[in-house]
């Protein structure tokens, strides 16, 4: 598409040091083209999409790679058809686009198939089959948006263009009417550019005018249908698109109203879907508060797809058995209600401790007013509400957002309290959700009996006798093997830095006797003596400050893992962290998650010792950068809870995941862990990344290449003995590299599949397949060379693959196992 003008580019660039034959960038161009269609060709050819009757399979690749993506139909959040005004007027194709919970971009793309609105049925016929209603019968309400909105949107990029070729000509025709054109003898010039800027001009007002004219027909023909089983999206300006989306996988919704919508009275709606980069945006709509009403019930009424295959039916089976003591979770408290407002008090003390310090640097006092006055409408502006099914932040000055999370779509609970709420007897709450990009705070509420036990009853979480207990075993010989790298670092980084100031020291010193000798500077040796003793002090002041702040953080750390606990009952897990000071609380953090939401677990064992850290990956993730448009800005961060310097890490692999899936009692729990190797499920399958192809790959190749570089620099710069030593690390470089690779390894259970890796740092990443959303299957250009392949593992409610396992030699036959057992 683009190899014509970039051609063109490099024949002029070229030509204009050198004189080349343009019969070379012909030819060039023509085979680059060749090439180009022959790619195009062969990549179609493999494209080819598989329904079955619970999930679609999408099979690709180019030249020399492979690809094959699985999508579980019961995972679908949205399926969008595009019908592009030439391309099916022509051709009569169109494209698909199919997304699932827990990735980023369509899944299962549909490129310019033929009889796409036949295609777009049979989808929704097969989604029908795996449990979702998707009824239109019962339509409950229909938004366009507004004429003055779709216009005011429409005319952004118009009148930016404007101004910019006003900023162009203005000059032009303002130097001409004063006169400086030929004050400075520019006449012709102008002259010239004014004959070329006229016409230049209006074709390019008259271009955007009529994108204007396209954009704002294409805004003003949308149409959001909201039924009871369905909620879908249409525009119809020479090209179409249609898309809907299943109640079933949305997970809250957000309002938003800025000060010129509320003047016009209209509304922005974003609904999220399992998946944390899953937004859908009804822009510009009049009765916004009302679809939001809508959309929201229907998602607290919405139950999720019953799960379809063999697998979902025997872990249901097996959890009812007798022997597992397992019963179901209690169900959602819908009779606690309540509203909340920020405590007025608590809020604004932290600005009030903060002033006197303000008012002596004087300097911080701008930014000091202008957070007060943000905290001050925050707090007269904001209510929080605890509602029968769901919980709810709404602010509103002179913008409004509402933020909802369902009870059932939330996934974890934090409460977080520190030395100031124990004074006012207030805390905060976070909610975490399975779908959306952000998090619901309620910041500074009043802390009133049993509040705790209210708000985690709403998502199914009630008091139960403990299973399990893990606590943190810290000290400082343990703390010393867990970062023994980075206190080695540290000493290496402190020794050289010493050393630096001694050589500084001698250098001056020996510059002070030589210089003094042969200009007779007077006090010369007073002024190197005192910068001198200038570069000791600030070592000393460095060295000082270092060992007291290593202290401190000893002691926090020491306080803090004394007051770390995590508790595993029958249906969720409590992990609770803090510390103290002579007796009074500093901070304590409570967080609560239910098993279904945590999509895996993560261990990593200290070197030269059984001690290690426990992570929990809780389902849904929170969005951080900003978007504008199209432009993607955005770092997902995970959800997520942890506990360190836990003992016998060897037996919480398996642990951990054990009790997960069979839940076994208490009772049973302390037998299992003494005999953990006799109920450790055996593998069945195992696999190593190919060691060739791991080390032979673009990083590794960069990496060579400036290491060579540097042996060449260095080569000019030291003697040939520092080179030598130089080169003889490299094939040490390449063992520790080749060790590394080794150490991963891929093992596929029963009830899990499992990521290990590390030398020093054993660590191991663990889904159960209840958890496992889809898996892909791809193969690339060295790949293909060796024969290996990728396969990744996905979750529901995240944007990225939890586990990739990359230059497999049985990659297929380990996709397929994986794919018979989740």
């Amino acid at each position: 598409m683009y190899s014509a003008p970039v051609f063109l580019t490099l024949y002029f660039v070229i030509n204009y040091f050198s004189s080349v034959s343009a019969s070379y960038f012909i030819a060039g161009l023509l085979l680059w083209q060749l090439f180009t269609w022959y790619s195009l060709s062969v990549r179609y050819k493999k494209e080819k999409y598989t329904f079955y009757h619970n999930r679609i399979v999408r099979n690709g690749g180019g030249i020399f790679s492979e690809s094959r993506t699985e999508l579980i139909i019961r995972k679908i959040t949205q399926v969008t058809m595009k019908l592009p005004y030439a391309e099916n007027r022509l051709m009569k194709t169109g494209s698909i686009s199919i997304q699932s919970a827990g990735a980023d971009a369509a899944e299962v793309r549909l490129s310019s198939i033929s009889e796409p609105e036949k295609i777009h049925s049979y989808v929704q016929e097969v989604m029908k089959s795996n449990g979702f209603k998707l009824t239109k019968s019962n339509p409950i309400q229909t938004e366009t948006p507004k004429t003055a909105a779709a216009f005011l949107e429409a005319s952004e990029v118009f009148f930016a263009m404007l101004f910019a070729v006003f900023c162009v000509v203005a000059p032009v025709f303002s130097a001409r009417a004063l006169g400086l054109d030929q004050t400075f003898g520019i006449d012709e010039v102008l002259g010239n550019a004014t004959v070329l800027i006229l016409p230049g001009s209006i074709v390019v007002i008259g271009i955007f005018a009529a994108m204007f004219f396209l954009r704002f027909m294409y805004l003003k023909r949308r149409v959001y249908h909201v039924y009871e089983g369905v909620i879908t999206y249409g525009e119809s300006f020479f090209s179409k698109t249609e898309s809907f989306i299943p109640v079933e996988n949305l997970s809250d919704s957000e309002l938003k109203q800025t000060f010129v919508d509320r003047i016009f009275g209209i509304y922005d709606l974003k609904i999220s879907c399992q998946g944390s980069l899953h937004e859908i945006h009804f822009r510009n709509i009049a009765n916004g508060r009302e679809m939001e009403n809508n959309i929201d019930r229907m998602i607290n009424n919405a139950k999720s797809p019953i799960p379809a295959g063999r697998d979902g039916e025997e872990l249901r089976a097996k959890r009812n058995l007798p022997g597992h003591g397992l019963k179901n979770p209690a169900p959602p408290d819908t009779r606690f209600t309540a509203t909340y407002r920020m405590n007025a008090r608590r809020t604004m003390t932290p600005f009030l401790i903060a002033l006197p310090f303000c008012l002596i640097t004087v300097i911080p006092m701008v930014p000091w007013l202008i957070l007060l006055v943000r905290r001050l409408i925050a707090v007269k502006s904001t209510t929080y509400l605890i509602k029968a099914k769901s919980v709810e932040s709404r602010y509103s000055f002179m913008s409004q957002k509402n933020f909802e999370f369902a009870n059932e779509k939330i996934t974890g609970i934090v409460f977080s309290e520190n030395a100031l709420d124990r004074r006012f007897g207030t805390c905060s709450i976070t909610f975490w959700s399975i779908g959306s990009s952000r998090n619901v705070k309620f910041s500074n509420v009043s802390k009133t009996p049993a509040l705790y036990e209210s708000i985690t009853a709403k998502t199914g979480i009630r008091p139960q006798e403990p299973l399990y207990t893990m606590t943190s075993h810290f000290s400082f010989l343990r703390m010393l093997k867990a970062n023994a790298l980075l206190h080695l670092g540290a000493l290496i980084a402190v020794a050289g830095l010493i050393i630096l100031v001694i050589s500084i020291d001698s250098i001056l010193s020996d510059v002070s006797e030589v210089t003094t000798d042969l200009l007779s500077i007077p006090n010369q040796k007073n002024v190197i003596s005192n910068i001198l003793t200038v570069i000791n002090l600030l070592l000393i002041i460095f060295l000082k400050a270092s060992a007291i702040f290593y202290f401190l953080n000893l002691a926090y750390k020491s306080n803090y893992y004394k007051r770390s606990k995590l508790t595993f009952y029958r249906h969720y897990v409590h992990f609770e962290e803090g510390v103290e000071f002579f007796n009074r609380q500093l901070f304590k953090r409570h967080h609560y998650a239910d098993y279904d939401s945590i999509k895996n677990i993560t261990t990593t064992r200290h070197p030269l010792s059984e001690l290690g850290k426990v992570t929990f990956n809780v389902a849904g993730e929170t969005i951080t950068g900003e978007v504008k448009k199209d432009a993607k800005k955005k770092k997902a961060v995970s959800n997520e809870f942890a506990i360190n310097y836990v003992d016998g890490m060897d037996v919480k692999n398996e642990l951990l995941d054990i009790i997960f899936h069979d839940r076994p009692a208490s009772h049973h729990i302390s037998g299992i862990e003494q005999k953990i190797h006799a109920y450790a499920k055996k593998p069945v399958m195992t696999v190593r990344p190919d060691l060739i192809n791991s080390l032979i790959n673009p990083p590794v190749a960069l990496g060579v290449s400036l290491i060579s570089a540097m042996l060449i620099v260095l080569g000019r710069l030291f003697d040939t003995l520092t080179v030598i030593t130089l080169i003889a690390c490299i094939p040490a470089i390449l063992i520790l590299a080749a060790m590394i690779i080794r150490a991963r390894e891929y093992v596929i259970q029963p009830h899990r599949v499992v990521a290990k890796s590390g030398i020093l740092y054993k660590k191991q990443v663990s889904i159960l397949f209840a958890k496992v959303d889809h898996i892909n299957l791809n193969q690339g250009n060295l790949n293909r060379i060796f024969r290996t392949g990728n396969v990744s593992v996905n979750t529901t409610g995240s944007s990225r693959p939890e586990i990739v396992i990359r230059n497999l030699k049985d990659f297929r036959q380990f996709y397929d196992v994986l794919k018979k057992r989740y």
